[in-house]
């Protein structure tokens, strides 16, 4: 009796420090990762800088030709929606949070501004852009629309992308998104 009384509380003792063990592994991950993307964060701010510098270039050309006018109203969108995603970035790094969704796992406010002024953009582009190369490439790097895999379940884009998202993430994302922006500008300058 006292023998089945000891087995049983060694493997009930085994089986809560095993389990504390995997949570303290899964913390430690996560903190590996946020860390991880904090650094590709840094590079990626190198390249938006790049970027940045070669925009001015590319604008002041077009404004020299005045068949680029059409593209100028879409420019200044996408740059008003840049400094939007900047804003994003610099208010999550230094309140260390997601800002697209609260603990509870909802949507926040600023998820849904983020959502609406990102479909916004994807629909003026759409109507401006009419080479098929280009409207993919936007589609792939800007788009906002739902996702569904391989088991043919659909997934909101902000579910997907950004819920559970560690802080460092999240800001690695939204770096990821500047960066997409200024690309897709170059592209229309490109036209």
């Amino acid at each position: 009796m006292r023998i089945n009384k000891f087995l049983i509380i060694s493997c009930l003792v085994l089986f809560f420090s095993f389990s504390v063990g995997c949570q303290r592994s899964e913390s430690s991950y996560d903190l590996q990762l946020d860390h991880m993307m904090l650094m590709y964060g840094k590079d990626i701010e190198k390249d938006i800088a790049w970027l940045k510098e070669s925009l001015v270039l590319k604008k002041d050309s077009m404004e020299k030709r005045e068949t680029e006018l059409k593209y100028a109203t879409v420019i200044r969108d996408m740059e008003s929606y840049f400094i939007y995603l900047e804003r994003l970035d610099s208010i999550s790094l230094a309140q260390e949070k997601n800002l697209f969704y609260t603990n509870t796992n909802e949507i926040t406010g600023e998820g849904k501004v983020f959502n609406k002024k990102s479909k916004e953009l994807m629909k003026q582009l759409d109507q401006l852009v009419h080479e098929p190369f280009l409207k993919r490439r936007i589609v792939t790097l800007l788009g906002v629309s739902d996702v569904k895999n391989e088991e043919n379940i659909y997934f909101r884009y902000m579910d997907y992308y950004f819920l559970g998202l560690p802080p460092k993430t999240f800001n690695y994302l939204i770096k990821m998104r500047k960066r997409d922006v200024l690309l897709i500008m170059h592209e229309v300058l490109e036209q």
